[in-house]
């Protein structure tokens, strides 16, 4: 099932290896800052994104896949922060920083999960693994300049430990395709719905995967700040120092939000450390040292 999904989906991969995005990885002129913004997002989605593999490593069938589903849902939430501090990203730092596509993408994920639907939720969580495998190998056979920025990161998702990672979660999935037919041997007309409703879920996720690169050429929306909170000071009581000069930074521009920036493009650039090992692999020292 896996092989014909990714077959009947070629127009939405299509997309993302001949979309803006990819085509200036590619030959190199990819601007920092729609990389950054892609990354920062990329960050956001694998939190929620080892969430679902928790999800389905909940309901493993066996120890193995128990074990290799959890230990990818880790893995997950360590990408970032292996070799640079992670950032703890909460709940409301999701809301107030995903941009749209990531919220719909980990939604269509999360939803599938807690349904309890196995094959549907790896349905949407293959296509992800799937493309880059795809994409990157594809770059790399056609041949990646030697001053281009982003050759050790083309390189480092075009490997064989990439290739079996897909091998095992597609695995997984056509495990789940054979279930449906152990159940129903004669292949009636539920077990064709169910592949045709797998292949709708793969479908949506493998055009947001295209819409994911494509919006790291939009602007991330602007952190929310907290309400503030009502004074308790005495009527007469003279305000501190630090809340003087805090008043003074909301008064000349925003300094506030542009610190919080500061810090989460700091935040983004220690991001590139490449994907992790059960899906990409480590991002070599000398290309996150030149993104830093």
């Amino acid at each position: 099932l896996s092989e014909w999904l990714f077959e009947e989906t070629q127009v939405e991969v299509d997309l993302s290896l001949h979309g803006a995005f990819v085509t200036q990885m590619a030959n190199g002129s990819l601007p920092h800052e729609v990389f950054q913004t892609y990354f920062d997002q990329d960050n956001l989605y694998l939190r929620e994104y080892a969430r679902v593999f928790d999800s389905l490593a909940s309901s493993a069938r066996d120890d193995e896949e128990f074990m290799w589903l959890t230990s990818s849902a880790l893995s997950y939430l360590q990408e970032h922060g292996s070799t640079h501090s992670r950032r703890n990203i909460s709940n409301a730092d999701f809301e107030n920083l995903a941009m749209p596509v990531t919220k719909r993408y980990t939604s269509l994920q999360l939803d599938a999960a807690a349904k309890g639907d196995r094959l549907l939720t790896f349905a949407s969580v293959l296509p992800c693994q799937k493309l880059y495998d795809f994409v990157f190998t594809t770059l790399q056979e056609q041949g990646v300049a030697d001053d281009n920025p982003y050759k050790e990161f083309i390189q480092q998702y075009a490997t064989e430990e990439v290739k079996e990672s897909t091998r095992k979660l597609s695995a997984y999935l056509d495990k789940e395709a054979a279930l449906l037919d152990s159940v129903d041997p004669a292949g009636s007309h539920h077990t064709e719905e169910r592949k045709q409703e797998a292949l709708r879920m793969y479908r949506e996720a493998m055009d947001l995967e295209a819409a994911f690169f494509q919006q790291g050429f939009n602007k991330p929306p602007p952190p929310v700040e907290p309400e503030a909170k009502e004074a308790t000071e005495e009527p007469n009581h003279h305000p501190t120092t630090a809340a003087v000069a805090e008043e003074e930074e909301s008064d000349d521009g925003g300094s506030v939000d542009v610190s919080v920036w500061i810090v989460a493009g700091l935040v983004g650039a220690a991001a590139v450390v490449g994907r992790l090992a059960a899906k990409r692999g480590p991002a070599p020292r000398a290309l996150r040292d030149s993104l830093l």
